[in-house]
C-alpha cells in the first residue's frame, strides 16, 4: 500500500463520507469537504471510481492514480505493508 495511506474500502466510502447519516456510521476522516484526498487501488478503477464518488458528494480536491498501487510502486513512491491492528 502507498506509505501514508489510509485504507478505507470503496464500498464503505460513501457511507464513511455523508455527513447526513447518523454520527457512528460516519468517518471523521471523511467530513471535510476542503481537505485533499487522493484514492488508489491495486490496478486504478475502482480508485476512479471512488474519486468520482467524492467529487458527486462535494468534495473540492480529489485526485486519484492512475494505474494504481502497481504503478505507484513503479515510480519508486514508498509503499509500507498492511498492518492487521
Amino acid at each position: 500500500m502507498a506509505a501514508g495511506a489510509v485504507p478505507i474500502s470503496s464500498g464503505t466510502l460513501p457511507v464513511g463520507a455523508d455527513q447526513e447519516l447518523p454520527q457512528e456510521f460516519r468517518d471523521p476522516r471523511l467530513q471535510d469537504r476542503s481537505q485533499p484526498v487522493m484514492t488508489i487501488c491495486d490496478l486504478g478503477p475502482m480508485s476512479a471510481m471512488s474519486a468520482k464518488t467524492l467529487k458527486d458528494m462535494g468534495f473540492a480536491d480529489v485526485a486519484y492514480v492512475k494505474g494504481g498501487t502497481q504503478a505507484w510502486k513503479d515510480a519508486g513512491l514508498p509503499v509500507e505493508e498492511l498492518r492487521a491492528d
